[in-house]
C-alpha cells in the first residue's frame, strides 16, 4: 500500500539532518519513494510504501 505523510516542520535544519540519517536504514516493511519538500524545507510530502498507514505513522512519529 502506499502512504502520503505531509509534514508541517518547525525546525528545518534539524529535521533535514534527522531525516537523512534515519532513512538510510529503514525498517523492514517500509519503503520511502519520494520526499518533497517546499523550498525552504517547512513542509514537505512524503511517498511511503508499507503494509499498512500504522507502520508509516509509528516511524515518523517517533
Amino acid at each position: 500500500m502506499y502512504v502520503i505523510a505531509e509534514h508541517n516542520i518547525s525546525d528545518a535544519k534539524n529535521f533535514w539532518e534527522i531525516t537523512q540519517k534515519e532513512t538510510a536504514n529503514l525498517p523492514s516493511g517500509l519503503k520511502l519513494h519520494q520526499v518533497l519538500p517546499n523550498p525552504d524545507g517547512s513542509k514537505a510530502v512524503c511517498l511511503w510504501e508499507a503494509g499498512n498507514t500504522e507502520d508509516v505513522k509509528k516511524y515518523v512519529e517517533q
